[in-house]
């Protein structure tokens, strides 16, 4: 199992843990606790992992519902979400983890895919449930001893979607709300209007740089206002088709090209949306 996640350190006292099928946990580590930020798909053992990294008392948030960021959440005894995810949550649980894991267990079949241990007993791992849960409060703070962590509510990806502000590096975690492929076009997504307007809240945090839960590397602060301005600038007659590889929905998406070297190589934004859902009611 050590070898399945591959922690990184990407600043003091934060380590961006890889799982396969691309996606990441986060630990930060204070002086007297520690936060994890997600839980991944829960294929591996990521409380040993996170045991190996520290030994404090650990505190486990989820950034939103879905199975890839919460699907681990079985393996620690408390987690804290957003009371308005939890239908998300339960409908990831019981709809989308059998049929994705199905997926991956035919695609390790082939050899195409190791995102499932050998080890794993499947049907034991289908009956996981959450343990517990607390339920999150906006601009809640979570104190590690020499530095804190501030939840900030801020729907978008999903309604009840979380960001995560650590007060010693200045780096906002952001789940999948934001990012340089912002996927806002399912039916428990925000209003895409709505989402832009709640991301100008964000403007009074001093914020250094942003990680998400599908890039490895800090990303800079100003990928909110390229965001913003993709947004603003969004044509339906100029975006594409967007089929979601898993459901064969369809959705739209539009590319913003970014002329912007201070975005370290960042050279689009694509956001995935619903025409039909960009104002709320």
């Amino acid at each position: 199992m050590s070898n399945y996640y591959i922690p990184c350190q990407i600043a003091p006292g934060v380590w961006h843990i890889y799982e396969p099928a691309n996606v990441y946990s986060t630990l930060i580590v204070g002086k007297e606790r520690a936060l994890l930020i997600d839980t991944g798909y829960g294929y591996g053992n990521l409380r040993e992992i996170t045991a190996s990294l520290t030994d404090l008392p650990l505190t486990v948030v989820n950034s939103h519902g879905h199975f890839d960021h919460a699907g681990g959440n079985y393996q620690f005894d408390c987690v804290y979400i957003n009371r308005t995810e939890l239908p998300v949550y339960f409908w990831y649980l019981t709809e989308v983890k059998p049929v994705t894991t199905g997926t991956f267990l035919k695609l390790c079949g082939s050899g195409k895919s190791e995102v499932i241990p050998k080890t794993l007993d499947v049907e034991w791992y289908l009956q996981q449930n959450n343990r517990h849960f607390e339920m999150l409060k906006d601009q809640q703070v979570f104190d590690l001893g020499g530095r804190t962590v501030t939840a900030i509510f801020l729907p978008g990806h999903t309604v009840g979607s979380t960001v995560f502000l650590d007060s010693l590096t200045e780096i906002l975690f952001s789940g999948d709300d934001i990012s340089p492929n912002l996927w806002i076009q399912f039916e428990h997504s925000a209003p895409l209007y709505d989402y832009a307007a709640d991301l100008i809240k964000l403007k009074k945090y001093p914020i250094s740089g942003i990680v998400s839960s599908h890039i490895g590397t800090v990303m800079p602060a100003g990928l909110i206002d390229w965001i913003e301005f993709a947004i603003s600038n969004i044509d339906d007659t100029q975006a594409q088709t967007f089929v979601h590889p898993r459901t064969g929905r369809k959705s739209l998406m539009f590319r913003q090209p970014v002329e912007d070297e201070a975005m370290d190589g960042i050279k689009k934004i694509n956001i995935v949306y619903d025409k039909n859902h960009k104002f709320a009611g």
